[in-house]
C-alpha cells in the first residue's frame, strides 16, 4: 500500500516490533500516525526535518518510508527518535 503525499498511515506490524524493543508497551501503537508530508504550512519544514507533535510523526516525502522497519539503518534510528517525542 503506498501512502500518498499529504496522507497519513498506521504504524507497520515491523515498526511496532522495532519500537517495542525501547519503549515496550508504554505506547498505545494504535494511536500513532505517520504522515508523508510537512506539519507546517507554507514549506516551512525542511525536507530533512521530521516533526512529532501529538503522537504523530510528520516525514517529508524525500524522507517518508512506507516501513521504517525495513529501512536501512540511519532511517530506522530517526524513526525510532521520533517515536521518543511520540513516548
Amino acid at each position: 500500500m503506498v501512502t500518498p503525499k499529504g496522507k497519513s498511515r498506521k504504524l507497520s506490524t515491523g515498526e511496532i516490533t522495532l519500537s517495542r524493543y525501547i519503549y515496550k508497551n508504554s505506547i498505545d501503537y494504535s494511536r500513532v500516525m505517520v504522515h508523508n508530508g510537512s506539519y507546517f504550512p507554507f514549506g516551512l519544514q525542511n525536507e530533512d526535518t521530521a516533526v512529532t507533535p501529538n503522537g504523530e510523526i510528520y516525514f517529508m516525502p524525500k524522507r517518508f518510508k512506507e516501513d521504517f522497519s525495513i529501512a536501512n539503518a540511519n532511517d530506522q534510528h530517526w524513526f525510532i527518535h521520533e517515536m521518543a517525542h511520540v513516548w
